[in-house]
């Protein structure tokens, strides 16, 4: 008689096992059982450095007003100030130097021109390539803006110099410079000369 090693026993085992695990399934699934799967484990992909963009609604029109340009104050970086701007008036005329006067004096200063509107951007020091911010903005014109660029309705436009001062008796002025405050902003209005009216909201940078 041949005698079975204990490796053929294992294998006569398990060849015995293989009916009687097909029963139990063939059962199960007679009776509507089902084998759960095992859970599949899943991986995030792994997080960008990258910061989430994000996006700034652009108005349909601009307006200039006491406190900044729209819904941005002064103080605002240039770069979210000229993505504004550009979308509604198209892309300005660059123009950088060093300020000499009033509170552009001893900083760099850069002015972006979208037509008859110059925005200012200054700087904490004399270096070019340093941070820049909203300082001014200066609107140049013999009419009103029109859409999409607009003055604030709080600010006059078109008044001589002395209906300024019978308008805003308490405004400040600068006699040299035929100039009135009224408004929150500096008005220097047209004359037979210099027709155009000069409206500037921010820190001033005429040489006086």
């Amino acid at each position: 008689m041949r005698r079975r090693t204990p490796a053929n026993r294992c294998a006569a085992r398990r060849l015995a096992y293989v009916p009687l695990i097909a029963l139990i399934s063939v059962w199960l699934a007679a009776c509507g059982i089902g084998i759960a799967s095992p859970p599949l484990v899943t991986q995030s992909a792994p997080s960008s450095d990258q910061p989430a963009s994000t996006t700034t609604s652009v108005p349909a029109t601009i307006t200039l007003n006491a406190d900044g340009i729209s819904s941005l104050p002064f103080g605002t970086a240039e770069q979210d100030v000229l993505n504004l701007m550009t979308a509604p008036l198209g892309t300005p005329t660059l123009n950088s130097a060093m300020g000499e006067c009033e509170a552009a004096g001893g900083s760099w200063q850069e002015y972006a021109k979208f037509g008859d509107v110059t925005v200012r951007f200054g700087a904490n020091d004399d270096s070019p390539n340093s941070p820049r911010f909203l300082a001014s903005w200066t609107y140049r014109s013999t009419n009103p803006p029109t859409p999409p660029l607009a003055l604030d309705p709080s600010i006059p436009f078109g008044l001589t110099l002395d209906q300024l001062q019978a308008q805003y008796p308490d405004g400040p002025n600068m006699d040299n410079m035929g100039a009135w405050y009224a408004g929150g902003v500096w008005i220097i209005p047209g004359v037979s000369d210099f027709p155009d009216t000069v409206v500037t909201g921010g820190d001033i940078d005429w040489c006086t």
